[in-house]
């Protein structure tokens, strides 16, 4: 089984999306984009 998790927050004139593609497996999940669990700061 897999599912999509994709959040949205709206704060001021900002969007953050967060979100990751898991796997469930009989033994452990897998995440399939692992970077999408740190909060990653855009530079201007």
């Amino acid at each position: 089984m897999s599912f999509v998790l994709e959040s949205q927050y709206a704060f001021g004139g900002h969007l953050a999306r967060v979100g990751g593609t898991v796997i469930a497996t009989e033994d452990e999940p897998i995440a399939l984009s692992p970077l999408t669990r740190e909060v990653l700061r855009a530079g201007r």
